[in-house]
């Protein structure tokens, strides 16, 4: 019965978003063309607004470029600080839906505005996604699915004396039909797990709710090691618990991959899909069976690149393998927004760049003027051909960088790298810096790291992207968790 119903509504679902899929492939044929069509509506929306009107009136791109400044989160807090205090027609004229709860580099939480107009932008993404993956994917039976949860650490934001929640889970993207329309194949019932306050409590009954299901065939997730964190302690086999998983979609990207890894030697029957680059901020990429590498929703957002020399570039004038830093501009007031993330690109999908994430921008550890930023430390780790999970964290205090990881831990390797840094170096000879040290813990390094940046620092676990270096946590804090751990404690 579950069989013939799966078969009858995928039916229907292919046959409402077929026309949506098709125009979207079409409009990779020519991204130039799709991204004006995008930067027309979001310019109207823009000079609708207070904001935009204190820029002045933008027709074309090389306006958009001359009177917007780029900005950061920093720059247009206090614009939303003042339309979460009930001021109309700031950033966006719209409604705000949400305001949705994220965390970057800083320790300080960032509100990002959700109007109608995103929320849609995220559920096309997600019709796009779910029709190619039924298309060409592997042939579902039940169409059974696991949406990964955030369990309601944190309160709703009060507005003017409104409650108005934040988003929990991969289902509350969604809108309109799409939404009631995958109910039924839900494999448990978000609004169960959304309920549990304490993280074991909520592993355990997630883990049993999933290990019941027989006819689990899906399993959406953020970073992978939510789920090899939810199996490492438990003896079983993949194929007696999860008969009939076909499929998971999680990060892949950079540090991911790693447990993304991990992840193919637990599941070697299933097909691992990695997400796209989908930010709080925005959606931006998503991944498509036949492309080398996610592909950008050129008709939902707007996006510039910025070259290493500073030129800005727009997505049809890329170089396959080249890095830039990702600025996008959306539909909720979010206009030439440094986001924080570093793509490459992978190749080309029809005449579309595919991106990957590769790192986060402008991450410097600066303890005594040494200047050590995210990009060095990659080199390290690829020059020296480490494929190994490991990260560094700067002390302040004790005037000395930690390398921390599972298994072999390179901390001699490392030192000798930095050495080659002439800052670095005169840092350690005359004394302003010690040389590195190894902190090694052998077991749930990704899960406790995962814990930190939830239960000290208000993220959801799907929020928190692993890292190299981190460069914001030089104040002891993430250090002193994750030495509780250490195998020589």
């Amino acid at each position: 019965m579950k069989s013939l119903f799966f078969k009858v509504a995928t039916f229907f679902y292919k046959l409402l978003t077929k026309s949506k899929f098709d125009k979207f492939e079409r409009s990779l044929d020519s991204p130039k063309e799709a991204q004006e069509k995008t930067l027309m509506e979001i310019m109207s929306i823009l000079n609708a607004t207070s904001y935009g009107q204190s820029l002045g009136h933008v027709r074309s791109y090389k306006d958009y470029a001359n009177i917007v400044p780029l900005v950061n989160y920093e720059d247009v807090s206090p614009l939303i600080n003042r339309m979460m205090n009930g001021e109309k027609n700031v950033l966006v004229s719209k409604d705000i839906k949400n305001y949705e709860k994220t965390s970057g580099s800083s320790m300080s939480i960032k509100y990002i505005p959700y109007t109608e107009d995103i929320l849609l932008d995220f559920t096309e993404m997600f019709q796009y996604w779910s029709y190619d993956v039924l298309t060409k994917g592997p042939k579902f039976k039940t169409g059974t699915f696991y949406f990964s949860v955030s369990p309601h650490f944190q309160s709703d934001i009060e507005i003017k004396g409104t409650s108005i929640p934040s988003l929990n889970s991969d289902e509350d993207y969604l809108s309109g039909w799409t939404k009631y329309f995958l109910k039924p194949f839900f494999a448990i019932n978000p609004d169960t797990l959304k309920k549990i306050q304490d993280p074991q409590e909520f592993k355990e009954m997630l883990f049993n709710r999933l290990k019941s299901n027989k006819n689990l065939e899906i399993i959406s997730i953020w970073n992978p090691s939510f789920l090899t964190s939810l199996l490492k302690t438990r003896t079983f086999s993949a194929k007696e618990a999860f008969p009939e998983l076909k499929f998971i979609s999680c990060w892949g990207d950079s540090l991911a991959k790693y447990d993304m890894a991990h992840l193919k030697k637990i599941f070697p029957h299933v097909l691992i899909q990695p997400k796209g680059l989908l930010a709080t901020e925005a959606p931006i990429t998503l991944p498509l069976i036949d492309a080398p590498a996610p592909v950008p929703l050129v008709g939902n957002v707007f996006l510039e690149f910025k070259c290493p020399n500073g030129l800005i570039k727009r997505l049809h004038e890329l170089v396959d393998s080249e890095i830039y830093d990702l600025i996008i501009s959306q539909k909720s007031g979010l206009y030439r927004y440094v986001i924080g993330d570093r793509v490459q690109v992978k190749g080309f999908y029809k005449n579309t760049p595919c991106l990957i994430f590769v790192g986060r921008s402008g991450q410097i550890s600066d303890l005594v003027g040494e200047k050590i930023s995210e990009s060095y430390i990659e080199a390290f780790f690829q020059t020296s051909e480490m494929d190994s999970f490991e990260i560094i964290i700067p002390s302040q205090k004790n005037k000395r960088y930690y390398i921390i990881g599972q298994d072999n831990v390179h901390d001699k390797a490392l030192e000798s790298f930095l050495m080659e840094s002439h800052h670095y170096q005169n840092a350690r000879k005359l004394g302003q810096l010690y040389k590195v040290e190894k902190i090694k813990i052998t077991e749930n390094l990704e899960s406790y790291i995962l814990d930190f940046f939830e239960l000290k620092r208000g993220m959801k676990r799907g929020d928190v992207k692993f890292r190299r270096l981190y460069s914001q946590e030089w104040d002891e804090q993430f250090l002193n968790y994750l030495l509780k751990f250490s195998d020589s404690k």
